[in-house]
Protein backbone atom coordinates (compact mmCIF):
# COMPACT_ATOMS: atom_id res chain seq x y z
CA UNK A 1 0.00 0.00 0.00
CA UNK A 2 1.62 3.46 -0.61
CA UNK A 3 0.12 7.23 0.06
CA UNK A 4 1.16 9.30 -2.24
CA UNK A 5 0.51 13.38 -2.09
CA UNK A 6 1.79 16.51 -4.20
CA UNK A 7 3.85 18.48 -1.53
CA UNK A 8 7.29 18.10 -3.70
CA UNK A 9 9.57 18.08 -0.91
CA UNK A 10 7.54 15.58 1.60
CA UNK A 11 9.67 12.31 2.75
CA UNK A 12 8.93 9.13 2.36
CA UNK A 13 9.16 7.03 5.32
CA UNK A 14 9.65 2.94 4.89
CA UNK A 15 9.23 -0.47 8.09
CA UNK A 16 12.47 -2.33 6.99
CA UNK A 17 11.31 -6.36 7.32
CA UNK A 18 12.66 -8.14 10.18
CA UNK A 19 12.78 -12.16 10.87
CA UNK A 20 13.23 -13.74 13.66
CA UNK A 21 14.06 -17.53 14.58
CA UNK A 22 10.96 -18.35 16.88
CA UNK A 23 12.67 -21.74 18.45
CA UNK A 24 14.84 -19.18 20.86
CA UNK A 25 13.79 -18.79 24.25
CA UNK A 26 13.95 -14.93 23.84
CA UNK A 27 12.27 -13.77 21.09
CA UNK A 28 12.58 -10.01 21.30
CA UNK A 29 13.63 -8.13 18.19
CA UNK A 30 13.27 -4.79 16.40
CA UNK A 31 11.39 -3.09 13.96
CA UNK A 32 13.31 -0.24 12.48
CA UNK A 33 11.51 3.08 10.82
CA UNK A 34 13.24 4.23 8.03
CA UNK A 35 13.39 7.67 6.26
CA UNK A 36 15.30 9.20 2.58
CA UNK A 37 17.73 11.01 2.67
CA UNK A 38 17.37 14.32 4.40
CA UNK A 39 18.57 17.32 2.14
CA UNK A 40 18.92 21.02 3.96
CA UNK A 41 16.04 22.68 2.74
CA UNK A 42 14.17 19.62 3.59
CA UNK A 43 15.73 19.33 6.99
CA UNK A 44 14.13 16.91 9.58
CA UNK A 45 12.95 19.38 13.09
CA UNK A 46 10.72 16.02 14.16
CA UNK A 47 8.79 13.52 14.16
CA UNK A 48 4.80 11.62 15.31
CA UNK A 49 4.69 7.85 13.88
CA UNK A 50 2.50 5.21 14.39
CA UNK A 51 2.71 1.60 13.60
CA UNK A 52 -0.34 -0.96 13.92
CA UNK A 53 0.13 -4.67 14.09
CA UNK A 54 -1.90 -7.61 15.09
CA UNK A 55 -1.32 -7.84 19.42
CA UNK A 56 -2.12 -11.36 19.06
CA UNK A 57 0.99 -12.34 17.25
CA UNK A 58 3.33 -9.41 18.44
CA UNK A 59 3.55 -7.30 21.44
CA UNK A 60 5.53 -3.72 21.04
CA UNK A 61 6.46 -2.15 24.69
CA UNK A 62 9.86 -0.16 23.77
CA UNK A 63 11.85 2.35 21.75
CA UNK A 64 14.77 1.92 19.98
CA UNK A 65 16.93 4.87 19.55
CA UNK A 66 20.88 3.62 19.21
CA UNK A 67 22.30 4.07 15.82
CA UNK A 68 19.52 6.13 14.52
CA UNK A 69 18.35 9.08 13.91
CA UNK A 70 16.52 9.50 16.85
CA UNK A 71 19.70 9.19 18.83
CA UNK A 72 20.42 12.76 18.06
CA UNK A 73 16.70 14.75 19.11
CA UNK A 74 17.26 17.42 21.41
CA UNK A 75 13.68 16.36 22.75
CA UNK A 76 14.78 12.57 23.69
CA UNK A 77 11.70 9.98 21.52
CA UNK A 78 8.77 9.38 23.82
CA UNK A 79 6.75 6.00 22.92
CA UNK A 80 3.25 4.94 23.63
CA UNK A 81 2.23 1.44 24.10
CA UNK A 82 -1.11 1.77 26.03
CA UNK A 83 -3.70 0.82 23.29
CA UNK A 84 -3.30 -2.96 22.10
CA UNK A 85 -1.81 -3.12 18.34
CA UNK A 86 -0.56 0.44 18.19
CA UNK A 87 3.05 1.85 18.96
CA UNK A 88 3.75 5.45 18.66
CA UNK A 89 6.78 7.69 18.62
CA UNK A 90 6.81 11.03 19.05
CA UNK A 91 10.52 13.26 18.87
CA UNK A 92 11.77 16.56 18.02
CA UNK A 93 14.97 18.59 17.79
CA UNK A 94 14.29 22.39 18.83
CA UNK A 95 17.33 24.02 17.86
CA UNK A 96 19.24 22.27 15.03
CA UNK A 97 17.96 20.01 11.85
CA UNK A 98 18.62 16.44 10.87
CA UNK A 99 20.31 16.04 7.37
CA UNK A 100 21.29 13.17 6.10
CA UNK A 101 22.80 11.38 2.27
CA UNK A 102 20.94 7.94 1.91
CA UNK A 103 18.37 6.19 3.48
CA UNK A 104 18.48 5.99 7.13
CA UNK A 105 16.91 4.63 10.32
CA UNK A 106 14.85 6.87 12.14
CA UNK A 107 13.95 5.20 15.08
CA UNK A 108 12.80 1.30 16.34
CA UNK A 109 10.16 -0.19 17.71
CA UNK A 110 11.65 -3.55 20.36
CA UNK A 111 8.92 -6.25 20.83
CA UNK A 112 8.79 -9.94 21.06
CA UNK A 113 7.18 -12.69 19.38
CA UNK A 114 3.73 -14.28 20.80
CA UNK A 115 3.21 -18.14 20.31
CA UNK A 116 5.59 -20.54 18.70
CA UNK A 117 4.53 -21.46 15.54
CA UNK A 118 6.33 -19.90 12.46
CA UNK A 119 4.20 -16.85 10.86
CA UNK A 120 4.51 -13.57 9.10
CA UNK A 121 3.17 -11.08 10.53
CA UNK A 122 1.70 -7.43 8.54
CA UNK A 123 2.90 -4.09 10.13
CA UNK A 124 1.60 -0.91 8.62
CA UNK A 125 1.99 2.98 9.37
CA UNK A 126 -1.48 4.62 9.17
CA UNK A 127 0.40 8.26 9.95
CA UNK A 128 3.36 10.00 10.43
CA UNK A 129 3.79 13.62 10.25
CA UNK A 130 6.66 15.40 10.57
CA UNK A 131 8.21 19.19 11.94
CA UNK A 132 10.41 20.37 9.32
CA UNK A 133 12.02 23.42 7.52
CA UNK A 134 11.06 24.83 4.10
CA UNK A 135 13.06 26.73 2.16
CA UNK A 136 12.00 29.52 3.33
CA UNK A 137 12.72 29.10 6.90
CA UNK A 138 9.07 28.61 8.32
CA UNK A 139 9.19 26.12 10.57
CA UNK A 140 6.45 23.29 9.67
CA UNK A 141 5.37 20.85 12.56
CA UNK A 142 3.02 18.70 10.90
CA UNK A 143 3.44 18.23 7.50
CA UNK A 144 2.02 14.42 6.38
CA UNK A 145 4.84 11.95 5.57
CA UNK A 146 4.45 9.50 2.31
CA UNK A 147 4.37 6.09 3.58
CA UNK A 148 5.77 2.96 1.18
CA UNK A 149 3.98 -0.14 1.51
CA UNK A 150 3.56 -2.58 4.25
CA UNK A 151 6.16 -4.20 6.30
CA UNK A 152 6.92 -7.76 7.44
CA UNK A 153 8.09 -9.50 10.72
CA UNK A 154 8.61 -13.17 9.79
CA UNK A 155 8.74 -15.49 12.59
CA UNK A 156 10.47 -18.57 10.91
CA UNK A 157 12.40 -21.87 12.14
CA UNK A 158 16.01 -21.57 11.69
CA UNK A 159 18.65 -24.91 10.11
CA UNK A 160 20.35 -26.05 13.52
CA UNK A 161 22.28 -29.55 14.37
CA UNK A 162 20.53 -29.19 17.40
CA UNK A 163 17.17 -29.30 15.85
CA UNK A 164 17.46 -33.07 14.13
CA UNK A 165 15.59 -36.04 15.01
CA UNK A 166 16.77 -39.27 14.23
CA UNK A 167 15.54 -42.57 14.30
CA UNK A 168 17.17 -46.07 14.63
CA UNK A 169 16.88 -49.50 13.76
CA UNK A 170 19.13 -51.86 15.54
CA UNK A 171 22.75 -51.33 14.70
CA UNK A 172 23.08 -55.07 13.89
CA UNK A 173 24.43 -56.49 10.20
CA UNK A 174 21.03 -58.53 10.07
CA UNK A 175 17.24 -59.61 11.64
CA UNK A 176 17.79 -63.30 11.59
CA UNK A 177 14.62 -65.52 11.74
CA UNK A 178 14.66 -68.39 13.37
CA UNK A 179 13.90 -71.87 12.14
CA UNK A 180 10.81 -73.76 12.99
CA UNK A 181 7.24 -73.42 12.14
CA UNK A 182 6.82 -70.38 13.87
CA UNK A 183 8.78 -68.04 11.57
CA UNK A 184 8.58 -64.91 13.42
CA UNK A 185 10.74 -62.23 14.51
CA UNK A 186 10.77 -58.94 16.18
CA UNK A 187 12.97 -55.19 16.00
CA UNK A 188 12.97 -52.20 17.82
CA UNK A 189 13.33 -48.80 17.26
CA UNK A 190 14.66 -45.61 19.53
CA UNK A 191 15.00 -42.39 19.11
CA UNK A 192 17.13 -39.44 19.44
CA UNK A 193 16.54 -35.51 19.46
CA UNK A 194 18.29 -32.56 19.48
CA UNK A 195 18.61 -30.17 22.63
CA UNK A 196 16.38 -27.24 20.35
CA UNK A 197 13.84 -29.26 19.20
CA UNK A 198 9.89 -29.50 20.73
CA UNK A 199 7.64 -32.33 22.01
CA UNK A 200 6.05 -32.64 19.18
CA UNK A 201 4.10 -35.82 17.02
CA UNK A 202 5.57 -37.28 13.69
CA UNK A 203 4.52 -38.94 10.74
CA UNK A 204 6.57 -42.26 9.98
CA UNK A 205 6.38 -44.90 7.15
CA UNK A 206 7.81 -48.22 7.02
CA UNK A 207 8.32 -50.50 4.24
CA UNK A 208 9.62 -53.80 2.70
CA UNK A 209 11.25 -54.51 -0.44
CA UNK A 210 11.20 -56.31 -2.21
CA UNK A 211 7.53 -57.49 -1.69
CA UNK A 212 5.87 -60.62 -0.57
CA UNK A 213 9.50 -62.32 1.75
CA UNK A 214 8.37 -60.85 4.83
CA UNK A 215 5.53 -59.06 6.53
CA UNK A 216 4.89 -56.64 9.34
CA UNK A 217 2.33 -57.70 11.61
CA UNK A 218 2.02 -55.16 14.45
CA UNK A 219 3.35 -52.44 15.66
CA UNK A 220 2.98 -51.75 19.56
CA UNK A 221 3.95 -48.71 21.68
CA UNK A 222 7.00 -49.78 24.60
CA UNK A 223 6.69 -46.46 26.27
CA UNK A 224 4.44 -44.86 28.85
CA UNK A 225 5.79 -41.37 26.96
CA UNK A 226 4.95 -42.72 23.27
CA UNK A 227 1.77 -43.00 21.98
CA UNK A 228 0.91 -44.48 18.71
CA UNK A 229 -1.88 -43.32 16.58
CA UNK A 230 -3.23 -44.45 13.01
CA UNK A 231 -1.67 -47.09 12.32
CA UNK A 232 -2.40 -48.58 8.99
CA UNK A 233 -0.53 -51.61 7.78
CA UNK A 234 -0.64 -53.00 4.50
CA UNK A 235 -3.13 -55.49 3.16
CA UNK A 236 -0.25 -57.93 2.47
CA UNK A 237 2.27 -56.48 5.18
CA UNK A 238 4.94 -54.94 3.04
CA UNK A 239 4.69 -51.34 4.91
CA UNK A 240 2.97 -49.65 7.29
CA UNK A 241 2.75 -46.01 8.41
CA UNK A 242 1.68 -44.47 11.71
CA UNK A 243 1.99 -41.53 13.58
CA UNK A 244 4.31 -41.25 17.09
CA UNK A 245 3.48 -38.60 19.63
CA UNK A 246 6.31 -37.64 21.75
CA UNK A 247 4.36 -34.66 23.03
CA UNK A 248 4.91 -36.27 26.99
CA UNK A 249 7.87 -37.19 26.26
CA UNK A 250 10.44 -35.26 28.34
CA UNK A 251 13.85 -37.01 27.38
CA UNK A 252 16.08 -36.19 24.71
CA UNK A 253 16.40 -40.00 23.48
CA UNK A 254 14.29 -43.19 24.26
CA UNK A 255 15.85 -46.62 23.68
CA UNK A 256 13.52 -49.42 22.63
CA UNK A 257 10.45 -46.98 22.58
CA UNK A 258 8.57 -49.14 19.55
CA UNK A 259 8.36 -52.46 18.93
CA UNK A 260 7.62 -53.94 15.26
CA UNK A 261 6.62 -57.96 15.00
CA UNK A 262 7.30 -59.35 11.20
CA UNK A 263 6.31 -62.80 9.62
CA UNK A 264 8.85 -64.94 7.39
CA UNK A 265 6.15 -65.72 4.39
CA UNK A 266 8.16 -68.01 2.30
CA UNK A 267 10.20 -71.31 3.20
CA UNK A 268 13.37 -69.63 1.52
CA UNK A 269 16.56 -68.79 1.92
CA UNK A 270 16.31 -64.82 1.17
CA UNK A 271 17.09 -61.21 2.29
CA UNK A 272 15.19 -58.43 2.53
CA UNK A 273 15.40 -54.74 3.28
CA UNK A 274 13.26 -52.88 6.10
CA UNK A 275 13.49 -49.33 5.49
CA UNK A 276 11.88 -46.73 8.38
CA UNK A 277 11.50 -43.28 7.03
CA UNK A 278 10.48 -40.35 9.28
CA UNK A 279 7.82 -38.29 6.75
CA UNK A 280 7.10 -34.89 9.06
CA UNK A 281 7.03 -33.42 11.92
CA UNK A 282 4.81 -31.05 13.55
CA UNK A 283 4.47 -27.50 12.33
CA UNK A 284 5.72 -25.90 15.57
CA UNK A 285 8.50 -28.16 16.98
CA UNK A 286 11.19 -26.57 15.53
CA UNK A 287 12.65 -29.96 13.56
CA UNK A 288 14.27 -29.13 10.48
CA UNK A 289 15.80 -32.26 9.78
CA UNK A 290 14.38 -35.96 9.95
CA UNK A 291 16.61 -38.92 9.76
CA UNK A 292 15.08 -42.88 9.32
CA UNK A 293 17.71 -45.86 9.01
CA UNK A 294 16.94 -49.85 7.81
CA UNK A 295 17.87 -52.95 8.51
CA UNK A 296 18.46 -56.11 6.38
CA UNK A 297 15.71 -59.24 6.77
CA UNK A 298 17.65 -62.89 6.38
CA UNK A 299 15.89 -66.31 6.33
CA UNK A 300 16.74 -69.23 6.39
CA UNK A 301 15.39 -72.17 4.80
CA UNK A 302 13.68 -74.57 6.66
CA UNK A 303 14.69 -77.71 6.21
CA UNK A 304 12.69 -79.97 9.06
CA UNK A 305 9.35 -80.51 6.94
CA UNK A 306 7.88 -83.72 5.59
CA UNK A 307 8.59 -82.45 1.85
CA UNK A 308 12.22 -81.52 2.76
CA UNK A 309 13.70 -83.76 4.86
CA UNK A 310 16.81 -85.44 4.55
CA UNK A 311 18.17 -83.09 1.61
CA UNK A 312 21.17 -80.76 1.56
CA UNK A 313 20.79 -77.82 -0.20
CA UNK A 314 23.67 -76.69 -2.63
CA UNK A 315 23.88 -74.09 -5.08
CA UNK A 316 21.09 -72.53 -7.25
CA UNK A 317 18.98 -74.57 -9.62
CA UNK A 318 18.67 -74.76 -13.41
CA UNK A 319 15.12 -74.32 -14.31
CA UNK A 320 12.98 -72.39 -16.88
CA UNK A 321 9.72 -71.39 -16.70
CA UNK A 322 7.09 -71.08 -19.38
CA UNK A 323 3.44 -70.43 -19.98
CA UNK A 324 0.94 -73.02 -21.43
CA UNK A 325 -2.56 -72.91 -21.71
CA UNK A 326 -4.05 -72.67 -17.57
CA UNK A 327 -0.71 -73.81 -16.57
CA UNK A 328 2.48 -73.08 -15.46
CA UNK A 329 5.56 -74.94 -17.24
CA UNK A 330 8.94 -76.06 -14.92
CA UNK A 331 11.59 -77.92 -17.01
CA UNK A 332 14.87 -78.96 -15.52
CA UNK A 333 16.93 -80.29 -18.70
CA UNK A 334 19.95 -81.72 -16.31
CA UNK A 335 20.35 -85.39 -17.01
CA UNK A 336 21.73 -85.80 -13.90
CA UNK A 337 19.25 -83.97 -11.83
CA UNK A 338 14.99 -83.51 -11.76
CA UNK A 339 12.63 -81.34 -9.80
CA UNK A 340 12.15 -82.94 -6.57
CA UNK A 341 9.43 -80.00 -4.59
CA UNK A 342 7.54 -77.53 -5.80
CA UNK A 343 6.13 -75.10 -3.93
CA UNK A 344 4.27 -71.71 -4.99
CA UNK A 345 3.19 -68.86 -2.65
CA UNK A 346 0.81 -66.12 -3.61
CA UNK A 347 2.21 -62.53 -2.56
CA UNK A 348 0.27 -62.75 0.65
CA UNK A 349 1.95 -65.86 1.91
CA UNK A 350 -0.70 -68.28 0.98
CA UNK A 351 -0.15 -71.69 0.34
CA UNK A 352 -1.27 -72.07 -3.32
CA UNK A 353 0.52 -75.41 -4.64
CA UNK A 354 2.82 -77.90 -3.18
CA UNK A 355 3.75 -81.40 -4.87
CA UNK A 356 6.93 -83.83 -4.27
CA UNK A 357 7.85 -85.71 -7.15
CA UNK A 358 9.17 -88.76 -7.08
CA UNK A 359 12.67 -89.60 -8.76
CA UNK A 360 12.84 -86.43 -9.65
CA UNK A 361 10.64 -85.07 -12.86
CA UNK A 362 12.88 -82.92 -15.78
CA UNK A 363 9.27 -81.36 -17.30
CA UNK A 364 6.18 -80.33 -14.42
CA UNK A 365 2.75 -78.32 -15.34
CA UNK A 366 1.26 -76.95 -12.74
CA UNK A 367 -2.49 -75.99 -13.30
CA UNK A 368 -3.35 -72.53 -12.56
CA UNK A 369 -6.91 -72.05 -13.74
CA UNK A 370 -8.00 -71.86 -10.36
CA UNK A 371 -5.94 -68.68 -9.34
CA UNK A 372 -6.42 -64.87 -9.04
CA UNK A 373 -4.51 -63.00 -11.86
CA UNK A 374 -1.84 -61.59 -9.96
CA UNK A 375 1.74 -62.59 -9.09
CA UNK A 376 2.98 -65.70 -7.19
CA UNK A 377 6.38 -67.30 -6.19
CA UNK A 378 7.38 -70.88 -6.97
CA UNK A 379 10.40 -72.63 -4.63
CA UNK A 380 11.93 -75.43 -6.61
CA UNK A 381 14.14 -77.91 -4.90
CA UNK A 382 16.03 -80.48 -7.38
CA UNK A 383 17.04 -84.28 -6.31
CA UNK A 384 20.87 -83.08 -5.75
CA UNK A 385 19.27 -80.12 -3.29
CA UNK A 386 19.84 -77.48 -5.49
CA UNK A 387 17.08 -74.69 -5.69
CA UNK A 388 15.69 -71.43 -7.03
CA UNK A 389 12.69 -68.89 -6.43
CA UNK A 390 10.72 -67.85 -9.69
CA UNK A 391 8.09 -64.73 -10.20
CA UNK A 392 5.60 -65.97 -11.89
CA UNK A 393 2.66 -64.13 -13.50
CA UNK A 394 -1.10 -64.97 -14.59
Amino acid sequence: MCHRQNEANATTIYIRDAAIDVCLETRTLAVFVEVDPIAAADSLLGFDISLTFNPEHVLFDRLLTIGTLAEGLEWEAEGNFSTPGVASAVGFNLSRFLRTTERTKLIGFVGRILGDCPQEILLEIPRATFGKLEADGVKTTDQIAEIDGLGKLTAEIRESDQRIVRFDLPAVEELLFDKGIDKHAETMLSFERGEETRQSTVDLEIEIEPVGLFAIESISSLNQGVELREIEVAEDGNGATFQADFSMQESLSVADFLKIELRNQLNVDTTAELVLRPIQAGDCSCITGLLGSSLILKSQKEVTTQVEDDLSFGGEANVALSYGPGEWVLENDNAHDGIDVVTVYNLSGQLVFRQRYAYGKHRVEIPNGHVANGVYLAHVITRTGNYIVLNMSK
